[in-house]
């Protein structure tokens, strides 16, 4: 197991510990508009971080039960991924004024036997996803809302870290 890193120590580097987190994780990106399709999110003006993995953070050599480390990954987390695909109805005060390239994945379209032609509600940025940023340029011609609205909801997220929990 690799060192655990703490942000405590004299000569702490963000970037240092951005790159532990990262470094060995698939970054998918690079395969281009034929596995991605890019698209465009605003950054939130108020986002909330509602839950971090600790046990993902320490398999990764990064101590969040540390303050500073806590703290730290929090802000990486909300200033590196605290994007949505604005809609007409959102208030415009919702917003900062940043916009960021998301990429959504192509999966399961162009075959006939799916009326989509990937993530409708994905953003992809480097080797992590933002689940629930809004609906993609992917989403397809769905009529049902509950299939198209691009929204992740606060139990389907909780849902999805317990599965996701149970698998690992």
């Amino acid at each position: 197991m690799a060192a655990i890193m703490d942000p405590q120590t004299a000569g702490f580097d963000r970037t240092q510990l951005i790159a532990k987190i990262e470094d060995g994780l698939p970054t998918l990106t690079p395969l281009g508009v034929a596995a991605f399709a890019p698209f465009m999110a605003k950054r939130l003006r108020n986002p909330t971080l509602v839950w971090t993995n600790q046990r993902w953070f320490m398999k990764r050599g990064v101590d969040i039960a540390s303050p500073v480390a806590s703290a730290e990954i929090e802000a990486w987390l909300l200033s590196s991924f605290a994007f949505a695909i604005p809609l007409a109805r959102d208030p415009e005060e919702a917003f900062a004024d940043e916009w960021r390239t998301f990429r959504a994945d192509r999966y399961g379209g162009g075959n006939g036997h799916v009326r989509h032609g990937g993530s409708g509600r994905v953003g992809t940025l480097g080797a992590f996803q933002v689940k629930g940023i809004g609906a993609t340029p992917l989403v397809g011609d769905i009529d049902n809302w509950s299939y198209s609205h691009g929204c992740l909801w606060l139990e389907e997220a909780i849902r999805e870290a317990i599965c996701g929990e149970i698998a690992d």
